[in-house]
């Protein structure tokens, strides 16, 4: 299957899901959708650039305010959706009309979770059901990993992810988005033992999860993984203690090897691909900032404020999935 997506961007650094996720969407029976998002960053607000005597003044004008930073995600952790490091059973949370005719399933990580507040919102608009199941830390992508600060080998994981390959297939949603974040650097073997090539490692991990999902019937999307905000203490540090919001953005690694063969592997596996790195990432240096709304809640999670007013994103490559007959 085809990608949907932005077109690529130049990597300023080399090297380097239920939901797996743009602006066009380049294929899918046929359908199209119109692009969306920025293909420059804004600019940032008018008192982060008014000089020295308006160093501070940009902070008041952030949304969500850096107070609620932290704070400003999906519903899904005060409804303790998210399966804990321990558990092995699927939770789910859903949304949308229980009587509806179409249906959605995200799995993943925590990463997956970021996206829920746009699904959540066109689902009680669009009148199709909205199930999300995700575990912390729990890659969908199907390989043992190591997690040193749960003890080693994350044998919870390997268990909840089979259940969730099972839940999808009795579930039998129109659309599987898996979302999580490629496990590249600590896989495991079927020995317990670090792999000795990581693409193949990935590629054969991605390649099966697919096809444990498609067994559902519906359309199987894989989402490569947002920017991760790296080299920063923490984003609200970095916001706080920053002349201007430019300060905190960081390098584009879109061109990373794990994007590559996640890719190749998916779209032979006979997924959707779903880059969001585009949309948040549009050139050489990932921006926290745009316009006065932050991005990033942390690292690795984005905000809920940031997700809401990107649900036309989500609509222009969802809603053509959900057309297209089973």
């Amino acid at each position: 299957m085809p990608s949907l997506g932005h077109p690529a961007t130049p990597a300023a650094a080399a090297g380097v899901a239920l939901v797996c996720l743009l602006g066009v969407l380049t294929a899918c029976g046929g359908a199209g959708a119109p692009p969306h998002g920025p293909s420059t960053t804004p600019p940032a607000p008018a008192s982060a650039r008014a000089g020295p005597g308006a160093a501070t003044s940009w902070r008041d004008e952030l949304r969500p305010p850096l107070g609620r930073l932290a704070g400003d995600r999906a519903d899904l952790y005060p409804r303790k959706c998210q399966a804990g490091t321990r558990d092995t059973a699927v939770k789910l949370c859903a949304d949308g009309p229980a009587d509806a005719r179409r249906t959605v399933l995200g799995l993943g990580d925590s990463h997956a979770n970021n996206w829920q507040p746009a699904y959540q919102a066109l689902a009680r608009d669009g009148r199709w059901r909205y199930l999300s199941g995700t575990k912390g830390r729990c890659s969908i992508w199907d390989v043992a990993t190591d997690i040193p600060a749960l003890g080693g080998r994350y044998r919870a994981c390997d268990t909840w992810r089979h259940h969730a390959f099972a839940l999808a297939a009795r579930t039998r949603p129109d659309v599987v988005v898996a979302h999580a974040r490629f496990p590249w650097g600590y896989m495991l073997d079927s020995a317990g033992r670090p792999v000795r090539d990581d693409g193949a490692a990935l590629a054969a991990a991605v390649t099966s999860t697919v096809r444990h999902l498609r067994r559902s019937g519906g359309t199987v999307v894989v989402m490569l993984d947002s920017p991760t905000a790296t080299g920063k203490d923490s984003v609200e540090h970095c916001l706080r203690t920053a002349t201007t919001p430019a300060a905190c953005g960081f390098p584009s690694l879109t061109g990373a090897a794990e994007r590559t063969v996640a890719r190749r592997a998916a779209e032979r596996a006979g997924a959707v691909v779903v880059d969001p790195y585009p949309l948040l990432c549009p050139g050489r240096t990932c921006p926290v900032v745009r316009g006065h709304i932050v991005l990033y809640r942390d690292g690795g999670h984005l905000t809920r404020t940031y997700v809401l007013s990107e649900r036309g994103w989500v609509r222009s490559w969802l809603y053509p999935l959900l057309a297209t007959p089973r």
